[in-house]
């Protein structure tokens, strides 16, 4: 089974939306409060992310979205 690769990595390729959301919110420090702010939108938007306890993001991957 292939392991999901990091988009975060992969940055300068993501939809621009996606990027907006993660440099606005990157600017804001990595406490809880933001992070969880950047999951709800990227949420809407189909991506999902895990987060260490010192707050750092890693993991955005694509999620299938149920309508």
């Amino acid at each position: 089974m292939k392991e999901q690769e990091d988009l975060f990595e992969k940055y300068e390729e993501l939809p621009q939306e996606v990027q907006d959301i993660i440099g606005r919110l990157d600017n804001g420090g990595n406490s809880y409060s933001v992070l969880i702010d950047m999951l709800a939108e990227l949420a809407e938007l189909g991506y999902t992310f895990d987060y260490d306890l010192g707050g750092y993001p890693f993991d955005l991957e694509k999620i299938n979205l149920v309508v």
